[in-house]
């Protein structure tokens, strides 16, 4: 096994850009990028082996700057059946991800142990990358027939899954994005984003100054990601306050929706706690009321992290309901009732359920970069639900013909032409049966016209831009009488 770790001068049968190149003499940058942005809480289980059974593999930019990194180590294998290969580390860097480097990496590993003899790899995959790793061929291990030296070294985290990665299997598709990958300018643009990206979050204030204070800094973005982000989660509250002031004076956006899950810079902030960030976003138009891919406000992490003061801020002058819920129905009070241990979150709670005020504002229970479903406003019901729904969100889209309604008749808005319902059984019976019947003529209709609007089938398409005018009422058919057979003698 000694000469696997002069392995990088193996070849593959994917060609890599010029700036591009394999190492496997950048320890300490590999272990560093393994532990950036939370990739891993630690890397014990590396260090821990003796230095002649470790070895890494990385993918340099300009043969200096590391972006993909690989971590693995050798074992004995029990009765003497050989030895054996654990990767338990693998990532890159924060910027480049999405690109293919992490696949073309893996690819020139596979090929060169498949020289050095070793045909498996054993992976413990934890569960966001398993997907990564059935992409490229690894299965699960029968871990109840394994050999039990593989477990005892393999099976170094809780809650992974052991896979076996054949180094002869078949390479994927070539996913390398050379329109980004082979341009050096580019990439270095890139990597420069990243360390600054990294310095923010881990640097002490002097050097975090340094950097907001540089040229249009302040509009580095990687996916929906700013420096504005990292700044306002700063440990101490007076050094996140000033870094954000510089960002946000040089143009930062409060307003800034990263993409994984939907949350801006206040959300953070709430996290964190820090009161004073919140006042100056807030007082820099940050929307308070915006909801995330949870479909929940700042307030719930607010609530959540036991931070009273930044509780009573949404919830008494930016006017939050405070039992505002998501699409589960959960609340702030649920969350703190979750997190509350011996009576630590007593006053969040007691808050909470003394200020349900009546004259709140709630936010609208669906996402800002998602449209209204359609079905809303129904399309053979009442004129006069219709007109009030359109006139309280006049950015909901029409429904497709025969679609069933969410909302129901009301007394208080039904129309001089059609009956209003009565609590009787003989009312509410009639007017089902002209709904029924409506429905019925419409979906004929749309048959006909070679559309459905049934469930699970494609609708038409939904007009953008409308108007009362543009939208279509249907006339409800007269209801048919059902035809009796009389009986001849």
């Amino acid at each position: 096994m000694s000469d696997v770790r002069g392995f990088c001068a193996a070849t593959s049968s994917t060609a890599l850009p010029n700036h591009l190149s394999i190492v496997n003499d950048f320890d300490d940058e590999c272990e560093e990028l393994m532990t950036s942005y939370s990739t891993f809480t630690n890397i014990d289980i590396y260090k821990e082996q003796d230095k002649k059974n470790k070895f890494c593999l990385a993918m340099a930019l300009d043969d200096k700057y590391p972006i993909a990194a690989t971590l693995l180590f050798t074992f004995e294998t029990s009765k003497g059946e050989g030895t054996g290969v654990c990767l338990p580390y693998m990532a890159t860097r924060f910027g480049f991800r999405g690109f293919g480097l992490g696949e073309l990496l893996l690819r020139r590993l596979k090929a060169a142990l498949w020289e050095q003899g070793i045909s498996e790899v054993y992976v413990p995959a934890t569960s966001s990358a398993s997907g990564f790793w059935k992409r490229n061929h690894a299965t699960p291990v029968a871990t109840k027939f394994c050999d039990p030296k593989i477990i005892e070294h393999c099976c170094v985290f809780n809650g992974t899954t052991l896979l076996v990665l054949k180094t002869n299997s078949g390479s994927t598709v070539n996913s390398l994005n050379f329109e980004v990958c082979g341009n050096l300018d580019t990439m270095l643009r890139l990597y420069a984003v990243s360390k600054r990206f990294h310095a923010l979050s881990t640097e002490d204030y002097k050097t975090c100054l340094k950097i907001v204070k540089g040229k249009n800094v302040a509009f580095d973005k990687v996916k929906g990601w700013t420096l504005l982000f990292e700044a306002v989660q700063r440990s101490s509250s007076k050094e996140a306050f000033n870094l954000c002031l510089h960002l946000l004076n040089d143009g930062a956006d409060p307003n800034q929706v990263e993409d994984s899950f939907r949350q801006t810079p206040i959300f953070f902030a709430a996290n964190k706690g820090h009161i004073d960030v919140i006042r100056l976003l807030i007082e820099r138009k940050a929307d308070p009321m915006r909801r995330d891919r949870n479909h929940q406000v700042a307030l719930y992490y607010a609530a959540k992290n036991n931070h009273l003061t930044a509780v009573k801020y949404f919830v008494k002058e930016c006017k939050i309901y405070a039992y505002i819920s998501d699409y589960l129905r959960r609340t702030p009070l649920t969350y703190a009732f979750e997190e509350n241990k011996d009576g630590s979150h007593d006053a969040v709670i007691k808050f909470l359920q003394c200020n349900a005020n009546t004259g709140a504002i709630s936010p609208p229970l669906r996402n800002y970069y998602q449209p209204m479903p359609p079905g809303c406003l129904r399309a053979n019901g009442n004129q006069r639900i219709r007109k009030k729904v359109v006139e309280d969100d006049p950015a909901t889209p029409p429904t497709s013909e025969g679609s069933p309604s969410t909302f129901d008749d009301d007394d208080s808005f039904s129309s001089d032409d059609e009956p209003v319902r009565k609590r009787g059984r003989k009312g509410k019976s009639a007017l089902s049966a002209r709904t029924k019947s409506a429905r019925t003529s419409s979906a004929r209709a749309s048959s006909a016209k070679g559309t459905s609007a049934g469930p699970g089938r494609p609708r038409k398409k939904i007009q953008e831009n409308w108007s009362d005018d543009d939208v279509e009422y249907i006339p409800v058919p007269p209801s048919r009488r059902r035809k009796t057979k009389t009986k001849t003698k």
